[in-house]
Parts: C-alpha cells; structure tokens; sequence
C-alpha cells in the first residue's frame, strides 16, 4: 500500500510540475459535468413535470426550457474547448515531460542493456504507457471528485423525498467493485504478455518506413521476411487475445446483464411497487426518485470504476518508476570518483589488465587481453572478422563492462568514471556511425561548440568543404526536400570531420573508411593521422591499407591479442600479421605495395617534424 501511495504522489507530482492548473480544471470540469447531470435529469425533469401537471402558464414553461437550452450551449462549449483544446495540449507536455525522463534513463543504461530483449520490452512499455496512464489518473481523480459531489446531490434529494430507495446501490458497489478488479488486473497482465508482439510489429513499421531500408527491400527478397515478422507479432497478439479475450468478455458480459440490469430496472420497479402499495406522487416525482435512484447506482458504480481504474493505472506508473530508479542506480554506480578526466594536452595511460568480456550467449568475445595505450600513440588493430576488433573498442570506452580483469585510465577503472567525462575523452567512429537530420554544424559539434573556422577546416581535410554548401544546411531528407544528400563515402568523411574538430584526446576508429575504394582509404587515413597528430589514435580494421603509417600494430584473434610490435617487427616474426599481409599484397599487388611504401615514409616524415 505505501508503495502505491509513493506511486500515486509521484504522479500528482509529475502533473503539477507540468500544469499546476490542471487539477483544478479537471476538477472543476467534473463538478460542472455531475451537477448539469444531476440537475437535468433529476431537478429539471421534476420541475419541469410539476409545472405541466401543476397548469404553470406557457411562458414560464418555456422561459424554464430556454434557461435550460443556454446552459446546455455553454456547458458543452467548455466541454468541447477543454476535451479539444486544453486536455490535448497538456497529455503532450506531459508525454514530453515523461518520456524525456526515459529517454535519459536509457541513455544512462549499458550498452549491452540494448542487446537485452526484457530491457527492450521494459523499455518499450514505459514508453507506450507512462503517460496515458498519468494522464488517466489525473483524470479519473477528477472524474472521481465530481462523482462524488454528484453523489452528494442525489442522497440530498433521496433522503428528503425517499430514505430507502438509497439501498439499491449496494448491490452495485460490491458487485462493482469485485468484476472492475479482476477485469483490470486481466487487461494488465494482457497488456505486458503482447509487449515483445507490439515490439516485433514496431520493428516492421520501422523497417519500411526508414530510407536506409528502402534500396535493399526493393532488391532483394527481404520484404517478405520483414512482413513476416509483423505477421509473426500479429500472430502472437491474437493468441494473447484469445487466450484473456474470454474472460475479459465474460466479466463484461456479467457486468452488463447482472449490474446495468439491476441499475435501470430496480429503480423502476421499486417505485412501481410503492405505487401499488398505496403511495400518492405525482408523475414527476415518479421520475425524480426513480431518476435518482437510477443515478444512484450508477454513479457509486463509476466511483469504484474510477478507483479501480486509478490502481490501474498506477501499476504501468510504477514500472516507469522501477524503470527509472533501476538506471539512476546504475548511473550513482558509474559517478566520477577520481577527478578531472585528462584532456587534450595531458599525459595518459589506459591499460587493460587481462580484460575479457562475455555475451549473454555465453560466447567469449574476449579473454587474457593485456595492452598499454600512452598518451600520442597511433595504433592499428587487426585481425580477422570476428577476431574481437570491435568489442575491444567497446571494453576501451566503456560501452561494455569488463567481466574480467579490468581496464583503468591513469590508474583507475573507467568505471569511476561518469559517462560524460569518457564521452568528452574519447571520439569514436564506430562501423554502423549515424548522421542524423540536422544542420551540418549540429551533426559536427558532437562534444560542445566549434568555432565555424575549425569546422571548415576539418571538412576540409576530410575532402568535403566542396561538397557543403553551408554549414546550418539541413542532412538528409527525413523533414525536408531540401536535406543535403551525400553518398556513403561522403558520409564517411564526415563521420571523421566529426571526430577531428572535436577535442577528443583519443580516436578510436572502427573500421571507419570501409565505404571507400583502397587508395581513397589510404588517401583519408593519411589525412586522419595528420590532422590528429597531437592526440591518440586507434584505427581497428581488417585490411592492412593503414598499418606502415603508425607506432604499433596489434594482431588479434580468437578473441585476445597474439602480435604486437611495428609492421617491420612483424614481417620478420612470419606469424599471423606475415600471412595477413602477404594475402593483402596478392589481392593488391606489390608494385602498388612499393609505391605506398615510399609515401609512407614521406608522411611518416611530415608528421614526426
């Protein structure tokens, strides 16, 4: 229970900081709404009867339905301008409100969390239902304040004309009360059994809505797949349905034949058999107590809908709260402990002590990795697909935990470090990079702001200042006709811009020009290690376009690092980087080898002046 009251007042607070009006507009609205319902169909009807059988003139008759018809005409214009204008535009502040909350606590979630199907379902869920649930409970309070003031009305009128009537809503409270409950806790357990189909059937939508999907599902034979597993997810929604869709029919169906029968016609018959018994009232008093009645059990019905209702709701509320209190302790986990991270111009050491890592598969990505990174070093990592390349720079930025052994820059773990701090430390350009529909100056100043001067000159060593136009121009064409479309090349380039006109003090490139022809790779890995010649550079790659160009290179495979040393140095051990190398001349030739091994001398000496 004080769980739930915790939840409840986090969601009071949660509406408040959004529109400190809005309770009282919906409290207001549902006072208004009871009383014109109680008014009209008990009061009005009433009067309006005695005033017939009682020979009041034409003119006060008509007088009393003319004051009724402006009452109507104002009532329902608030009630549209509220439902239409003012509910709308506060459920999407709230929902801006609410998911900005989630967005930044999965954003403080690990990596690996997005690789995690229950996360991804959890994740989901809050997101589809936090704040439609929030916003429910705020309504149905309100809705609740104005049902009870409803109520208040009708026992004023009943025990002044008939105490007894009153007992008839007893049976609909408890009845109420026990279906709502049981049929709520049924569409929650629903609710949560379909999230993983609702996933698979999002996944689908996004594949056909997004561009980058759209060449190879014209192509190849993808679509049909990708429809499959809508129609897989739809599959299992109908299952779900059928297998609580009974139940829920049945409690419905009880519900209305047992307690919407008995609250139409016991009021009718009550009276009826006063009636015969002997009482004398007048047709609008007939109407005025079987009216009250009616609305009696109807109201007392809805009260407990609504608390039913609220319980409800609260329960999605408080996987929102468990969502977000689970990434806020992993976030106080991962709080900076040590200082000042190192910048640009500092002098550093990042090691990795026997650092392995694990997938949740139970393969082993890596294991026994011991490396020492200083501070200006240019490294190369090879190795063959799958030889743990890219899970390394995962383990070097945090993004994975290390499992084993450990990784520490200057001495401590990185995971004293918050992610902001190694997010201001490291620049990465991963395989699957993004660019995302901005301005080219917002797609760059990844790491804070740039000066415009910094920025050309970035894209210009990048070979793009041709190709950019201004730098406030807009990427893609996802919001506008007029998006700077590049090919995939050109957005290589300037996923490496990015990285150089920032001040990051290590680069770590993945694989970072695999969308360019060989001498063109060799042409922007040159670029690359001039332009960051003051900083820290790793380039992870499966062909060996780069390697004469830096300090070390390491040789990885099955995992864990087997070679290390300069390209001469592995030449003549012959092992694993020898055989790599020698098919790398096959496919190349050795007269193009030649060729860039006398430019590589000549950048090595530009860059060591």
């Amino acid at each position: 229970m004080k769980k739930r009251w915790n939840t409840a007042m986090l969601t009071y607070k949660t509406v408040w900081s959004v529109d400190r009006f809005y309770f009282l507009y919906t409290i207001v609205y549902n006072l208004l709404k009871q009383f014109f319902n109680v008014f009209y169909s008990v009061y009005f009807l009433r009067t309006l009867l005695a005033y017939i059988e009682n020979g009041q003139s034409v003119l006060r008759i008509v007088a009393l339905l003319l004051f009724m018809a402006c009452v109507e005409i104002v009532f329902y214009h608030l009630d549209n301008h509220l439902k239409q204008v003012y509910f709308v535009n506060f459920e999407t502040k709230l929902k801006e409100n609410v998911n900005e909350n989630i967005f930044r606590a999965a954003r403080s979630a690990g990596y690996e969390a997005f690789c995690d199907p229950k996360f991804l379902n959890q994740y989901r869920q809050v997101l589809d239902n936090t704040a439609v649930k929030m916003a429910g409970v705020a309504q149905t309070s309100g809705a609740a304040c104005g049902l009870c003031f409803a109520l208040g009305l009708v026992l004023v009128y009943l025990v002044k004309v008939d105490l007894g009537a009153i007992l008839f809503c007893l049976f609909s409270l408890v009845y109420s009360f026990l279906a709502g409950s049981i049929g709520e806790k049924i569409k929650y357990t629903f609710n949560h059994a379909t999230t993983e189909a609702e996933r698979k059937k999002e996944y689908a939508r996004r594949i056909f809505y997004l561009p980058k999907y759209a060449k190879d599902l014209r192509m190849y034979a993808e679509s049909d797949l990708v429809e499959g597993i809508y129609e897989e997810g739809t599959e299992e929604i109908i299952r779900e349905q059928k297998r609580f869709g009974g139940k829920l029919a049945l409690f419905s169906f009880l519900e209305a034949c047992i307690g919407d029968a008995v609250i139409v016609l016991f009021p009718i018959a009550y009276v009826a058999v006063r009636i015969l018994l002997g009482a004398q009232m007048l047709v609008g008093d007939f109407v005025g107590i079987a009216q009250s009645v009616a609305i009696l059990g109807w109201d007392v019905e809805m009260l407990l809908d609504q608390f039913v209702e609220i319980g409800s709701f609260l329960r999605y509320v408080q996987d929102y709260e468990e969502f977000l209190a689970a990434q806020e302790e992993k976030t106080e986990d991962t709080a900076v402990k040590t200082g000042k991270i190192s910048g640009k111009n500092d002098s550093w050491v990042l090691e990795c002590q026997n650092a392995g890592y694990q997938y949740a598969s139970g393969k082993k990505a890596l294991h026994d990795v011991c490396l020492e990174i200083h501070s200006g070093e240019k490294i190369a990592v090879v190795g063959e697909n799958g030889a743990g390349k890219t899970t390394l720079a995962s383990l070097l930025v945090n993004l994975f935990p290390c499992q084993e052994g450990s990784v520490v820059l200057n001495g401590s773990s990185l995971s004293t470090y918050s992610r902001r701090d190694l997010n201001r430390f490291f620049g990465v350009v991963s395989q699957d990079f993004q660019i995302y529909p901005l301005s080219v100056r917002e797609n760059l100043c990844v790491n804070g702001p740039v000066s415009d001067d910094i920025l050309w000159k970035s894209l210009e060593k990048m070979g793009l200042k041709e190709k950019i136009p201004d730098l406030d121009r807009q990427m893609t064409h996802e919001f506008s006709d007029e998006g700077l479309l590049l090919s995939g090349g050109q957005m290589q380039r300037l996923a490496l811009a990015r990285v150089v006109a920032n001040d990051f003090p290590f680069l770590i490139l993945d694989e970072p020009t695999s969308a360019l022809d060989p001498i063109t790779e060799r042409e922007i890995d040159r670029l690359l290690l001039q332009a960051a010649e003051d900083r820290t550079v790793l380039i992870i790659s499966h062909r060996l376009a780069t390697t004469r160009l830096v300090d070390r290179i390491l040789v990885m495979k099955e995992g864990t690092i087997v070679e290390s040393g300069s390209h001469n140095q592995l030449i003549e051990q012959q092992g694993v980087y020898w055989n790599m190398y020698m098919a790398h001349q096959e496919l190349y030739g050795a007269g193009l080898s030649e060729m860039r091994g006398k430019e590589d001398e000549r950048i090595l000496e530009k860059c060591s002046e």
